[in-house]
């Protein structure tokens, strides 16, 4: 990941993808306010480009493997693959408060949908 960086002093801020907001007559414009937070730099300010985030899914999606290199141990794949924490029985108690049917998977057993879905249930 060669455009890639945890740093906000390191990134050309003319390449930054912004937030945007909805002003008083409800139209969407740029926020004034970067959400950069260095403390938890290492699990939300990523700063890359496509090209980066396609070959960091690859790698991932390889098992660690890139341009036919191991650039990440079959240890650390299988660590970062492990679930760490199991929140599905919250995530469907959550769902069921709401009036939203949880997704089960083939097995049956109710599915988080993923990170996406995790960032939709923390309200």
């Amino acid at each position: 990941m060669t455009h890639s960086t945890l740093l906000m002093t390191d990134v050309d801020s003319a390449n930054l993808a912004r937030g945007h907001i909805r002003d008083s007559a409800g139209e969407a414009v740029l926020s004034a306010i970067y959400p950069y937070n260095r403390p938890h730099a290492a699990s939300s300010t990523l700063h890359s480009n496509l090209n980066d985030m396609l070959r960091w899914a690859a790698a991932n999606l390889r098992k660690g493997e890139l341009d036919g290199h191991r650039i990440v141990s079959i240890a650390a794949v299988d660590r970062m693959w492990a679930m760490a924490y199991d929140r599905t029985t919250e995530f469907a108690e959550r769902a069921r408060r709401a009036g939203r049917p949880m997704r089960y998977s083939q097995s049956g057993k109710a599915s988080a949908g993923g990170h996406l879905c995790w960032m939709a249930w923390t309200w």
